[in-house]
């Protein structure tokens, strides 16, 4: 997930931000943490 975040990102991201937006919701399956970070990712390109 770091890995695609960085890629989509650029200079752009911030592993301190991407910490946070895996953290923030404490623990939860792969499969829906997959799509928060997908969305993360999507609302830092806007």
């Amino acid at each position: 997930m770091r890995q695609r975040a960085q890629s989509a990102l650029g200079s752009r991201f911030d592993i301190r931000v991407f910490h946070d937006a895996v953290l923030d919701d404490g623990p939860m399956p792969m499969s829906i943490l997959h799509e928060q970070v997908d969305r993360w990712i999507a609302s830092q390109i806007r």
